[in-house]
C-alpha cells in the first residue's frame, strides 16, 4: 500500500519554490527550451485570430498538410487542413478505421485580447470624442492604456474581410487617435 501523504507534505510539494527544471534530464530540458522558443516566436507573429490561423497554416504546410478537398478520397496518414473565415482552422490526420468507429479530437481556440470598434463607433460626450468599443480576451479596463499597443485591423465589406490594415506600434495612442476636446478638434 502506498504511503499516504500528509497535508504538510502535500503543501511542501505543491508550494515548493524550487526550480522545476532540476527534475528533467538535460536532453529533455533542451527539447523543452527549443519548443518554448518556437512557441514564443509563434506568439510574436500571431497577435490576432487571423494572424494565428495564417501562421498555423504556414507551419502545417511545412509539416506536410494539404488543403482539404471534399471531392478527393484520402488514405490513412494523409494530412489535411481546412480554414473557416480566416479565423478558424481544422487540421486532420486521416486514420485507419472507419469514422463510425470513432474519432479523436484535440481542440483549441485563439483568444486574442483586443478592442473592437462597434459599427458606428464615434460619439461625443462632455466635449470629448470617444470610440464605442467591445473588449475581449481578459483586457482590464484600468490596465490596458499603460501598455504598448499595436494597432491591427481589417477592412470589411458586407461582413467579409477584404484586406488587412497596416500595423502601428505605439507607446500609447498615436497623436491622431487620442481623445480630444471639440475645441482642439475644430482647429
Amino acid at each position: 500500500m502506498p504511503k499516504k501523504e500528509t497535508a504538510k507534505d502535500l503543501k511542501k510539494t505543491l508550494l515548493s519554490k524550487s526550480n522545476q527544471s532540476t527534475y528533467f534530464p538535460k536532453k529533455d530540458l533542451d527539447a523543452i527550451y527549443d519548443y518554448n522558443e518556437g512557441y514564443k516566436t509563434f506568439l510574436g507573429i500571431a497577435k490576432t485570430e487571423r494572424k494565428a490561423v495564417s501562421e498555423a497554416v504556414r507551419l502545417a504546410k511545412e509539416n506536410g498538410f494539404k488543403v482539404f478537398d471534399p471531392s478527393k478520397k484520402y488514405k490513412a496518414g494523409d494530412k489535411v487542413y481546412l480554414v473557416n473565415r480566416d479565423k478558424a482552422l481544422v487540421l486532420a490526420v486521416i486514420g485507419t478505421k472507419a469514422i463510425t468507429d470513432g474519432v479523436s479530437f484535440a481542440v483549441a481556440h485563439v483568444d486574442s485580447p483586443r478592442l473592437d470598434l462597434k459599427p458606428n463607433p464615434l460619439y461625443e460626450k462632455d466635449g470629448f470624442a470617444y470610440f464605442d468599443t467591445h473588449y475581449y480576451g481578459g483586457i482590464k479596463k484600468y490596465k490596458w492604456t499603460k501598455n504598448k499597443k499595436s494597432f491591427r485591423g481589417g477592412r470589411s465589406s458586407s461582413g467579409r474581410p477584404t484586406g488587412c490594415c497596416r500595423t502601428r506600434r505605439a507607446a500609447g495612442f498615436p497623436k491622431s487617435t487620442r481623445p480630444r476636446s471639440s475645441a482642439k478638434a475644430a482647429r
